[in-house]
């Protein structure tokens, strides 16, 4: 039976970038990491040993025979999301009126939201309001924590509307510890995963083991890139890894 990373970062492409909204999220840390991403094919069927290995009770992995911890250095030097910074810590009670009343899309009777919605904010009209461009700033801002950051987080690809304290202000959106939330993020998602199937950032997962699996890749990404995801693409074909 193969096994599948259950993320949305194919949908990351789909979003058609104004080049207004570009201009405000050029310098923050989730667009510069969304911004090297391509298309890519995730070498998940060549992990499905390791990942099932995952030991909740310590967080490792065992390979070769050795355990292997999956840890804030490693999120940094594989995405460049930031480790250090305040806390990406969620109320999910916190936030629905205002996400309702802000975005004017409808909401449900739990605390999470539909990231898909967020698509009706993609386009621009030619001549826009500061505050049209400031809403498709703030909804791409959070299409790209639903597709690429926490994919799958919370089932049927929604998000906590509370996430949107972490937009309000571009300008804040680097002072987050967004690599820290993305490394305790995947171990939870490594706690629910089933034989087959795992809800994670599928990227950080496929370069760390190609880091500590070389047997499995025929090529690998330049050691001295940072981040390591940047030269990903060098590997990015079937013919890449080991039959």
């Amino acid at each position: 039976m193969g096994f599948k990373f259950e993320d949305h970062i194919e949908s990351i492409f789909t979003w058609k970038l104004d080049s207004r909204v570009e201009e405000k999220v050029k310098d923050t840390c989730l667009y510069k990491y969304v911004s090297n991403l391509r298309n890519i094919w995730l070498p998940s069927r060549h992990m499905k040993d390791q990942i099932n290995s995952y030991d909740a009770t310590d967080k490792s992995f065992s390979i070769n025979g050795k355990k292997i911890y999956l840890g804030l250095e490693d999120v940094f030097f594989i995405t460049g999301l930031p480790i250090k910074g305040r806390p990406v810590t969620v109320d999910e009670s916190l936030l629905k009126d205002e996400f309702e009343e802000y975005f004017g899309l409808p909401t449900s009777k739990g605390t999470t939201f539909s990231v898909p919605l967020l698509k009706e904010f993609e386009s621009l009209p030619e001549i826009a309001s500061d505050d049209r461009i400031t809403k498709s700033t703030r909804a791409y801002l959070l299409y790209i924590l639903g597709c690429v950051i926490f994919p799958s987080s919370w089932r049927k690809f929604e998000l906590p509307y509370a996430f949107l304290h972490f937009v309000k202000n571009v300008e804040d959106v680097d002072k987050y510890a967004w690599g820290a939330a993305v490394l305790a993020n995947t171990h939870n998602a490594l706690k629910r995963k089933t034989q087959s199937l795992l809800g994670a950032n599928g990227l950080l997962l496929s370069i760390f083991m190609m880091v500590h699996i070389p047997s499995i890749v025929m090529c690998f990404p330049n050691p001295n890139s940072w981040p390591l995801c940047l030269d990903y693409w060098n590997c990015n074909n079937r013919s890449a890894f080991a039959k």
